[in-house]
């Protein structure tokens, strides 16, 4: 027996990556009016992350079957994709197409709040990474305690400086005016 994806969970599936392949090399549309324009052809599919049913690609026995037929187990995919993916399963793994999907929903997002402007590319996110990674270091969190106390106390002595006699031929005069 197959656990299809429901009516509204497909729907949902296709809206949340605008209706466009998840694989970030194909990104294809998959909806559109048809040649006389009194129509839609849509050539995406809700495809399975695990499989719907026993002996299907990525197929996972532990999942139950509302989790088969739920949403976080598809990925929109043109219909070649969805092809592709289900005769590679080595090299398309359930993390690949969770990836996929996130992805696609972040771009879809993206396009929404900001069109025209272009994603990232790979090297970008590579390295914005890094640095995410860099910044959790305590070694950040050290140099932010410093850098706080050099503040305050440079603040302190620049008070301290405001309140003492001023000579107004000094050019430290002039400069704590400003």
């Amino acid at each position: 027996m197959r656990d299809d994806f429901p009516r509204q969970t497909i729907t949902e599936i296709a809206k949340g990556v605008g209706y466009r392949c998840s694989n970030p090399e194909c990104a294809r549309p998959t909806v559109g009016s048809n040649a006389a324009q009194d129509g839609v052809i849509t050539i995406g599919v809700a495809a399975h992350i695990c499989a719907a049913s026993s002996g299907g690609p990525r197929y996972d026995p532990a999942q139950t079957r509302d989790a088969r037929r739920g949403k976080d187990n598809g990925v929109w995919l043109c219909q070649n994709c969805g092809r592709l993916v289900d005769a590679d399963t080595q090299k398309f793994t359930v993390e690949l197409l969770i990836r996929w999907r996130r992805d696609a929903q972040q771009r879809a997002f993206r396009e929404l709040v900001a069109p025209g402007v272009p994603a990232p590319t790979e090297e970008a996110a590579r390295v914005g990474s890094i640095i995410a990674t860099d910044n959790r270091f305590t070694a950040d969190a050290d140099f932010d305690k410093l850098f706080a106390k050099v503040h305050d106390a440079a603040g302190a002595d620049l008070a301290a400086y405001r309140r003492g006699p001023r000579s107004r031929s000094s050019p430290t005069a002039q400069f704590a005016r400003c």
